[in-house]
């Protein structure tokens, strides 16, 4: 007998496991590159879990895991004929001067049995041997094992100095770990860090970042260099009164800490006719005019999408399209700020989801068409060790190619977004 279940999505109770795990430093070898198309597509992959990575020391991080049972498949066919399901989890390490060679591995094995159902999430953890000093790429792959399907999720591990984002531990005020970066309004985050006292915290708050520039620019946008707000605040307890984001960081060294945002209500969905209307900027440059949008933000939102394909079925598929973009945007992409006003994120809104994706060192290449192809869209990504946050990943103009920005904005404007297939290659110039 098999038995399927559906989770609740992001849920975050912390229980105990039994678990079974084995760690060694070693010398697994993996390809330089690694195909990831299916981690920025949720409907590819039947486990979601959340991770997040904290340093303890010089010489050993964590990782820190929450799953939901309820996604794992579980059968009766076993020795016992108990209603029961397994999930293996797999870390390995390649620091990013070599590609090649894990510096570390890990894997652990956890039982979900009928009594599991009964939470809505499970929450363990990893040993991660990551040294001061160096920044690694991890490769973290959830296997339900009776389905015998495999997602893989790659992250940044940077530990190149002692006041990185990964050195500071977030939890809820219940004590359970605090994952991802969106904090709700109202809402409490408990920070520490392991080698630093914390009895008085710098704040550095940004009020309103801006979105990524199209693609054809060469100058990228960084955090800004001076904050809208520096304060101070005694202890461990973080609050967030104003929608924006904030820099937590033991000491005055601005952009440099722990990022988290409180950003608009309904996050990672923008759910206002104004949200709507200003997310429409990297395919109608208007809404960027104050004259334009000062008018009735509803009537507005619907006559563009209206002027685009002249019916309203087609616009309202347009609009699913778009928006549900934005919303794995906000998900995959959020850095130190909401990922649909990153790189990353407008690429991702405006071109769909690549016809392949490598990761190999600091470097993320997607790739539009045949990798062979010569009239293939390439944009390149890459991460600056030290960064304001583990997810920030700017645009490469240089190193990117073959664009078709302005084929692709043409397409939004008569209705007809850019998904790949297969006779684009000849198609497109």
């Amino acid at each position: 007998m098999l038995k399927t279940y559906r989770s609740p999505f992001r849920t975050t109770i912390l229980i105990a496991l039994g678990v079974v795990m084995v760690s060694c430093a070693g010398n697994r070898r993996a390809q330089q590159s690694v195909k990831l198309t299916d981690s920025y597509n949720p409907a590819a992959n039947s486990v979601h879990p959340e991770v997040k990575v904290f340093h303890l020391n010089d010489s050993l991080s964590e990782l820190n895991i929450l799953f939901y049972p309820k996604e794992i498949l579980m059968s009766t066919s076993n020795p016992d004929s108990v209603l029961r399901g397994s999930v293996r989890f797999n870390m390995e390490l390649y620091n990013v001067k070599d590609s090649l060679v894990a510096v570390d591995t890990a894997s652990l094995v956890v039982t979900i049995d009928q009594n599991s159902l009964r939470k809505p999430s499970m929450y363990s953890k990893l040993p991660v041997r990551a040294t001061l000093g160096e920044c690694y790429v991890m490769k973290f792959s959830v296997t339900d094992v009776l389905r015998e399907q495999t997602a893989i999720v790659l992250m940044m591990v940077d530990k190149t100095n002692r006041n990185t984002g990964q050195w500071y531990r977030t939890t809820n005020p219940d004590g359970s770990v605090f994952f991802g970066m969106a904090v709700r309004e109202g809402g409490i985050v408990m920070v520490d860090h392991p080698m630093r006292s914390l009895d008085s915290t710098y704040i550095f708050f940004y009020r309103n970042l801006s979105v990524s520039p199209p693609p054809v620019r060469a100058i990228r946008e960084y955090l800004p260099e001076l904050p809208d707000s520096v304060w101070k605040i005694g202890g461990k307890r973080v609050s967030f009164p104003y929608e924006g984001t904030y820099c937590i960081s033991a000491d005055s060294s601005q952009g440099k800490g722990l990022m988290l945002g409180r950003f608009t209500t309904g996050f990672p969905r923008r759910v206002s006719p104004n949200q709507l209307v200003e997310s429409m900027v990297y395919i109608e440059s208007r809404v960027t005019d104050s004259g334009f949008t000062a008018t009735n933000s509803k009537l507005l939102l619907d006559s563009l999408w209206l002027s685009r394909t002249g019916n309203h079925e087609a616009s309202r598929e347009l609009i699913r399209i778009y928006y549900n973009r934005l919303f794995l945007a906000n998900y995959y992409f959020s850095s130190y700020k909401e990922g649909w006003k990153t790189d990353r994120g407008m690429i991702f809104m405006v071109y769909g989801l690549p016809t392949r994706i490598f990761r190999y060192g600091l470097n993320e290449v997607w790739i539009y068409g045949h990798a062979s192809g010569k009239k293939s869209t390439r944009f390149h990504f890459r991460y600056k060790p030290g960064s304001a946050s583990p997810n920030d990943f700017v645009l490469d103009y240089m190193r990117s190619s073959n664009l078709k920005w302005s084929v692709i904005e043409d397409g939004w404007k008569k209705g007809k977004p850019f998904i790949y297939e297969e006779e684009d290659e000849d198609n497109m110039e």
